[in-house]
């Protein structure tokens, strides 16, 4: 069950607005997947206030505030959640990013772009390939009708014939629509 104090909408609204306004909003509970959840610290050196460190795995969606309240709840000593770090979200991992004295060295020396991902990391689309013909009438909201079945319909990576990302578009009866297209009419590709 989410908590009051969340992003989600009921009515329209945001429940932490509804909250915020002593109004009580009617939640309905979200199916969730915890893939792992490891205990891996226990501090009891306060025993009336123990502390424990967990480790979670799982889907969007899921509130670890409310994860640690019903955890509590069915421990029957209540819990909260004291701190949270997020170490993954999707293919990205904290373990992986930049520290700040990393970034501030590399706008300071004109090497940003060294630090930065491929703009389509994280988009786990199938991949379409455009001719610089097809990416001219694309890149004026023109579909493309192709005899193409990437993976069958929907969200699909257009990318031109040298690999670099220029839409993303929705395919469905052998025609491609773009959805979001990131380069101009005039685009020489």
């Amino acid at each position: 069950m989410p908590p009051a104090y969340s992003a989600v909408r009921v009515a329209g609204r945001k429940a932490y607005e509804l909250a915020r306004h002593g109004e009580k909003p009617e939640l309905r509970p979200r199916r969730v997947t915890v893939a792992r959840l490891e205990l891996t610290e226990w501090q009891d050196h306060d025993p009336v206030r123990p502390l424990a460190t967990i480790e979670v795995r799982c889907s969007a969606g899921t509130y670890i505030r409310a994860l640690a309240r019903d955890l509590g709840e069915q421990l029957g000593c209540g819990a909260y959640l004291g701190a949270l770090t997020r170490t993954a979200s999707g293919p990205f991992r904290l373990i992986d990013a930049h520290r700040l004295d990393e970034v501030r060295a590399a706008l300071g020396g004109g090497r940003a772009r060294e630090l930065l991902l491929p703009m389509d990391s994280g988009l786990d689309f199938p991949q379409v390939t455009l001719s610089a013909a097809e990416l001219r009438h694309f890149a004026r909201g023109q579909q493309i009708r192709r005899a193409f079945t990437p993976a069958g319909e929907g969200l699909v990576r257009v990318v031109d014939e040298d690999g670099r990302l220029v839409a993303i578009a929705r395919a469905g009866d052998g025609v491609l629509r773009p959805e979001k297209v990131l380069i101009g009419a005039g685009a020489q590709h």
